[in-house]
């Protein structure tokens, strides 16, 4: 939630009119916030997964590797990766309602608000990612099954 406040916060004062106008103290002021609440996220996050890991030894993963969801998700019990795997099922699910609508709504920004075709192509290159993570994931499974 902190990371899309200040997102929003960054995005005020994100236009090079406002840049120009002499306010650019302000966006720096905004640039200075977002940078500091996106670390102190960081933190806030190694420290929840350090306290998990302290309360239950078997949990494994170091939390400021690359490869720590996969670490983490190895020491899990079947259990967990059952709800693990269902919540990113229905990520998946919602993601493919909401996207479409996304990407309805830049289109139609585009066409009347003259937003530019960056928010199109970028809402479109979500959606692709997404269908084809999922359309390459589902592959890998049942060639694993077959073979």
């Amino acid at each position: 939630m902190s990371q899309v406040a200040c997102i929003i916060i960054l995005s005020f004062g994100y236009s090079l009119k406002y840049i120009e106008s002499g306010k650019s103290r302000y966006f720096l002021f905004a640039c200075i916030i977002f940078i500091l609440c996106y670390f102190y996220d960081i933190y806030l996050s190694v420290r929840y997964v350090k306290a998990i890991q302290a309360a239950h030894p078997e949990k494994k993963g170091d939390p400021t590797s690359s490869k720590f969801t996969e670490q983490w998700v190895e020491s899990c019990d079947e259990a967990e990766k059952e709800i693990i795997y269902k919540s990113a099922y229905k990520t998946y699910i919602v993601l493919n309602k909401v996207i479409p609508l996304l990407l309805l709504l830049t289109l139609i920004a585009n066409m009347f608000l003259n937003t530019g075709i960056l928010a199109v192509l970028v809402v479109a290159v979500i959606y692709l990612v997404t269908g084809m993570t999922y359309i390459r994931s589902c592959m890998v499974s049942k060639a694993k099954r077959i073979g």
